[in-house]
């Protein structure tokens, strides 16, 4: 799973989370605080999945960066276009996200079996 979600030129994310075969997972991304990128070290999602048990609904997701700040961004289901590639399906949404009481939009890409 990656978000990328924008709260204004001062405040973007890019938080991704990749879980391996071997179950072995790998947090990665970055943070833009308006001056520099500060490295995303942990990402933990918590997902709501839509009745088909397929497409992101909406999400709570707590991020850490190198410095050890932790925010908690949640976000909600606009639209959803559905990839389906290789007995998989990669649905890319547009979400609107809330951290603290900024308010921003951004993409949210969800890869699943089939």
């Amino acid at each position: 799973m990656a978000l990328w979600p924008i709260f204004g030129n001062d405040l973007l994310i890019t938080a991704i989370r990749i879980t391996l075969s071997d179950d072995k997972v790998i947090h990665t991304g970055f943070i833009f605080d308006g001056k520099g990128n500060i490295d995303v070290v942990e990402v933990e999602p918590k997902l709501e999945l839509a009745e088909d048990g397929l497409t992101q609904k909406s999400v709570n997701l707590r991020v850490k960066d190198e410095r050890g700040t932790r925010r908690e961004i949640t976000g909600k289901l606009i639209a959803n276009f559905p990839l389906p590639y290789d007995g998989n399906i990669l649905n890319e949404a547009m979400f609107e996200y809330q951290l603290g009481e900024r308010v921003g939009h951004g993409l949210f890409e969800y890869n699943t079996r089939l």
